[in-house]
């Protein structure tokens, strides 16, 4: 099964650093020169599984979900995805800003003044409200998945 390697060319983007692991994708930053990107994989592990093909509907779904709604605020943008690849994969706008996560992880989230941390939480009601409004479920929130509380 494919590895992935720092350097790789995915769509006119050179792999520089592998961002996170998931239980169904595996996510490295990439650049252009001039645009960073993130582009998350499916991870390889199911792609091995017997029921791969039940990974990869479930993998083209989240590409298509993303495509719907990276309009909205507080959504990465959807950039390309492709499925027939071997590691099907989805680029999209890299979000640098730390996960909230990290910010508990290392007491970091105890700083951020309150009225931040409510205005935080509002946007993300909001914008799960709005992806709603689409007919869109997110299955995975979870602070690993938020980004830019300050």
């Amino acid at each position: 099964m494919h590895t992935i390697i720092k350097g790789q060319d995915i769509a006119g983007f050179q792999l520089t650093e592998q961002i996170g692991v998931g239980s169904s994708g595996e996510v490295w930053s990439g650049t252009n020169g001039q645009e960073q990107v993130a582009v998350k994989f499916l991870n390889k592990s199911l792609l091995e599984r017997k029921d791969h093909e039940t990974h990869r509907h479930r993998f083209r779904n989240e590409a298509l979900a993303l495509k719907t709604v990276s309009d909205l605020d507080h959504v990465p943008t959807h950039y390309h995805h492709d499925l027939e690849v071997e590691r099907p994969y989805i680029i999209m706008k890299y979000i640098g800003e730390n996960a909230v996560s990290e910010l508990i992880e290392k007491s970091e989230i105890l700083y951020v003044p309150l009225p931040s941390r409510l205005y935080a939480i509002t946007q993300l009601a909001n914008t799960i409200q709005a992806i709603h409004h689409r007919g869109i479920i997110h299955r995975d929130i979870k602070p690993q998945n938020i980004h830019g509380i300050d």
